[in-house]
């Protein structure tokens, strides 16, 4: 750091100096700067408790409790120089102690930390209600995953290793460096964030989105092989249908004519047997078949669907039912019951009929 000298168009560096040196405390200066200036670690943040050791079963203190302005938990360990090699470890359990607090404990905890002050004569819920906004108590019923903030001098690469590895699991852990400047009789404080680094820390959180987002999607692929494997060993047994599972929400094969496909789908909402008309010819096709629609739906036993689809080239011919899903495991004996029902309706009775027409026309 250095200070500017504006007329002689110069600068002289100001020297670093330590906690130790000038006889500053972690508990009774450091701690006590943060607690009345939150914002100095780089947001805004509401102080609702320091020294907490409200801990079940354990006497263990954490520094400061604050919350945020989206209503998260925030817990703060500070350490006055280094930041020794089990602060991330600590933090953590900090953390799990504080994501069981309730809406009215949280409350109960600011109104004791405004007591200690006798200037404070605001109530713990008005001042919840100035920073949070009047839906205060939804925001801090939702939040149950705390965030973690490390303030320390420096950091071992042990818990730089570890902040960055829960960062990508999904943990909102932060490392504030602190830096102590003395300029005469003068001292300069400074908190930077360097994990997240503060400029990369949209590009991080979208990384860990879009990582979390393919994870999840992977699962689900997952999910369906499985769930398609299980369904159609049946079908293939007992109805001779001959369909490969898949990896996708829907599985299918040719019916013996060009342009024309039977298919099962199965979604989050819904389960459907179809027949998926495709092709240039696709929408003359399904206005010929949609002219004998009784007489299909009459051959499958129920009402049949006819989307002409307007907006794509293809059509389809289904019948639908809504409030199954393939990724609820108590929804999957229902579904096989529904596409052992219903798919060999559709495949023995209703594509020959429309492989007759079509040739016909």
């Amino acid at each position: 750091m250095y200070m500017v000298n504006k007329d002689d168009k110069s600068i002289v560096k100001i020297d670093q100096t330590t906690f130790s040196e000038e006889s500053l405390q972690e508990r009774y200066d450091l701690q006590e700067w943060i607690d009345k200036n939150p914002e100095c670690l780089g947001e805004p943040l509401l102080i609702i408790q320091k020294e907490f050791a409200g801990f079940d079963k354990t006497n263990e203190r954490l520094d400061l409790l604050a919350l945020d302005t989206k209503g998260n938990i925030v817990v703060i360990e500070i350490k006055r120089d280094d930041s020794g090699k089990d602060v991330t470890w600590q933090s953590i359990k900090y953390a799990a102690y504080c994501s069981t607090l309730t809406t009215d404990q949280i409350v109960e905890l600011y109104q004791s930390y405004l007591t200690t002050s006798p200037a404070n004569e605001t109530s713990a819920t008005d001042r919840l209600e100035s920073f949070l906004g009047s839906e205060y108590e939804e925001l801090l019923s939702s939040n149950v995953k705390p965030r973690i903030i490390m303030v320390a001098k420096e950091y071992r690469p042990e818990v730089t290793a570890s902040a960055l590895w829960l960062r990508s699991c999904g943990i909102d852990i932060r490392c504030i460096k602190t830096t102590l400047y003395k300029s005469a009789d003068n001292l300069l404080f400074d908190a930077l964030q360097i994990i997240p680094i503060k400029e990369a820390e949209d590009y991080m959180v979208r990384v860990a989105e879009k990582e979390r987002e393919s994870n999840a999607t992977n699962i689900r692929h997952s999910q369906r092989l499985q769930f398609w494997s299980t369904i159609i060993q049946q079908l293939n047994d007992t109805h001779g249908i001959d369909i490969t599972p898949s990896d996708r929400i829907y599985v299918g094969r040719a019916v013996g004519i060009t342009g024309v496909r039977m298919a099962l789908v199965a979604t989050g909402q819904y389960v459907r047997v179809e027949l998926y008309l495709s092709g240039q010819n696709a929408k003359e096709r399904f206005d010929f078949l949609q002219q004998n629609a009784e007489e299909l739906s009459t051959l499958f036993g129920h009402t049949l669907t006819f989307e002409r689809l307007d907006d794509k080239q293809a059509s389809r011919i289904k019948f639908e039912q809504a409030g199954l899903s393939i990724y609820e495991q108590n929804d999957h004996a229902e579904i096989q019951q529904f596409f052992d029902q219903y798919a060999p309706l559709l495949f023995n009775n209703v594509a020959p009929r429309v492989i007759e027409l079509l040739n016909q026309n």
